[in-house]
C-alpha cells in the first residue's frame, strides 16, 4: 500500500513539474530589442485553433531603444492571446496580457523573434497620454 502511494506521489510530482516547464517564461522589458512610442493605426487579427494572433501597426513617434523605422513610418508588432477553454500542453501559453486598441498611443517593448517583431512576453506595452498632453 505504501509503495502504491509513493508511486502516485512520484507520478503526480512529475506531471506537475512537466506542466510548469511548458509555460513560456516572462521576458524582461529592460532586455527588449526595441522600445517604440507610437499611435496604433490598425490591429489585424487571425484565429487559429487555440490562439488569436494579432499584428499591431504603429505610426512611429519616437524610438527610445534599438533600430526601427523613422518618425511617421509604420512599424508592426506581433502578439497573441489563448482562446478560452484551450489550456493544456498543446496550448501552454496564456498569451500576451492585452492588445492595444486602434487610436491608442502606446510605448511598446518588442523583441526580434522568429522573423518578426514580437511584443515582450507577457506584458508588452504601456498606454501613453495623447501627444501634446
Amino acid at each position: 500500500m505504501r509503495l502504491r502511494h509513493l508511486c502516485l506521489l512520484v507520478i503526480a510530482s512529475a506531471m506537475a513539474a512537466g506542466t510548469s516547464r511548458a509555460d513560456r517564461p516572462v521576458e524582461k522589458r529592460d532586455n527588449a530589442d526595441l522600445v517604440i512610442v507610437g499611435t496604433v493605426r490598425a490591429v489585424y487579427a487571425r484565429d487559429t485553433e487555440g490562439y488569436k494572433e494579432y499584428i499591431v501597426e504603429l505610426a512611429v513617434e519616437e524610438v527610445a531603444k534599438g533600430f526601427a523605422p523613422k518618425k511617421g513610418e509604420a512599424f508592426r508588432a506581433f502578439c497573441y492571446q489563448r482562446k478560452a477553454g484551450k489550456g493544456g500542453l498543446e496550448f501552454d501559453s496564456e498569451g500576451h496580457t492585452a492588445v492595444p486598441r486602434e487610436g491608442e498611443r502606446i510605448k511598446a517593448f518588442v523583441n526580434r523573434a522568429g522573423g518578426r517583431h514580437e511584443g515582450v512576453y507577457p506584458n508588452w506595452f504601456d498606454a501613453q497620454p495623447a501627444a501634446g498632453k
